[in-house]
């Protein structure tokens, strides 16, 4: 945590990876019912997504610190015996300097990398959060369409007893009794499929935001709005792309690959190395003591640097064509998904406005033409399945809306400062 002040006198952009940590920083309370929020909090504290992150810093710190270091100065002793018993002793300490100042514009660079650094995980918060969320209403679904199913499973265990009990009065034919029962049968293997499906999914989930010592039945039901708010004004969504997380990385890499071609551009102009010493003299009976100074640099008989430019160069020009192609695309996903919300949330909503809360009246219409023997018991059982399909129904088209509502919020990426 302490590195994350660090690198954040590092540069801007820091805001988004503060936040992102700060999430995953709150505790959770114990709770048999499990929100969105309490996901999103366990999935991101756990130790070793955040060493992850913690150590990706490190490592793009250590490039920082390396850029702004300077080179070591060096001592040499010589000892020189001459004929005519004359020795010599010379000390010599030497320092190379840069007057191109290519290391300020190098260390400069390794402080773009380590801002793009922190974005990479920001980005990976966010594709984190996003599965999280894709898992939490995966879940979610399964739950309510077993709780949808059992509620109708009970309600045909109710008709089959009223029905057994007719039967036993004389006043409807075995039949309809065996009909529903089948009905009933049918419904229940339905619904224990339906909780193998909601096991799987609610262990994948668990894998994902829980530790292994953590205790999975805490957790063993789940709270939550499938149908996802109205999305956001486009116009103000499409604004906020520049800031996501992979783009300005991508444009923050650019700008370090930029610096780098200057530093390679001022490694023109050669080092300097600077040199003082002391040379002793001793031959017989006479000694003697001078001082000693040295200049020197390389004679740039060949352009080292030429190379490094070139691959700075390169660099410079893949980040900003990726960084522009990946706007482009950006834009149009966005757009596409925000107009895929808003069609699925009004599908849902319609849906189930008109065409479940029909089939309930369908259902009561049925019973009660049933119960004076208008109908047989197909045509009941054909209203209860078809009550049932609507539920069914009205649950998928919310949990699709939710599902586009997801990959949105990840396209658009979290909001928040960003150089």
């Amino acid at each position: 945590m302490n590195r994350l002040f660090i690198f954040r006198s590092a540069g801007s952009g820091s805001a988004l990876i503060l936040f992102t940590l700060s999430l995953a920083a709150g505790s959770v309370a114990a709770s048999t019912a499990l929100t969105e929020g309490q996901a999103l909090q366990l999935g991101l504290a756990r130790p070793a997504f955040q060493e992850l992150h913690a150590g990706r810093l490190e490592q793009a710190w250590s490039d920082v610190t390396e850029a702004a270091m300077r080179s070591n100065p060096n001592l040499e002793y010589t000892r020189e015996e001459n004929p005519g018993d004359a020795t010599e002793h010379s000390i010599w300490l030497t320092q190379k300097f840069s007057l191109s100042g290519r290391r300020d514009l190098a260390r400069q660079a390794a402080e773009r990398h380590l801002v793009a650094t922190g974005m990479e995980n920001a980005a990976q918060s966010a594709e984190r959060v996003a599965e999280i969320r894709r898992r939490f209403f995966s879940v979610l679904h399964q739950q309510t369409l077993e709780q949808k199913v059992k509620a109708w499973e009970t309600r045909l265990t109710g008709v089959e007893a009223a029905v057994r009990k007719r039967e036993r009065a004389g006043d409807v034919s075995g039949y309809d009794r065996l009909r529903i029962s089948r009905e009933r049968l049918l419904i229940q293997a339905r619904r224990d499929r339906i909780q193998v499906e909601k096991d799987v999914a609610r262990a994948s989930l668990l894998a994902l935001i829980l530790s292994s010592d953590d205790s999975e039945a805490e957790y063993d039901e789940l709270t939550g709005t499938m149908l996802p708010p109205e999305p956001g004004v486009l116009a103000e969504l499409l604004a906020r792309l520049t800031e996501h997380p992979d783009l300005a990385r991508l444009r923050t890499n650019t700008d370090a690959h930029g610096l780098e071609i200057q530093a390679a551009e001022h490694a023109r102009m050669p080092d300097v190395t600077l040199g003082l010493g002391a040379k002793h003299v001793a031959s017989g009976s006479n000694e003697g003591t001078g001082l000693l100074l040295s200049a020197s640099m390389p004679f740039p008989f060949s352009d080292q640097a030429a190379a490094d430019r070139q691959r700075a160069a390169a660099r410079h020009r893949v980040t900003q064509s990726e960084y522009r192609l990946a706007l482009a695309e950006a834009d149009g996903r966005v757009r596409g998904l925000w107009g895929k919300v808003r069609k699925s949330r009004d599908n849902a909503r319609r849906f189930e406005s008109e065409a479940a809360a029909a089939s309930a009246k369908l259902v009561r219409i049925a019973e009660a033409a049933y119960h004076n023997g208008e109908i047989g018991v197909l045509e009941l059982v054909d209203a209860y399945r078809g009550a049932l399909e609507a539920d069914t129904q009205a649950l998928a088209l919310a949990h699709e809306a939710r599902q586009a509502a997801i990959e949105l919020d990840l396209a658009v990426g979290p909001a928040g400062d960003m150089p």
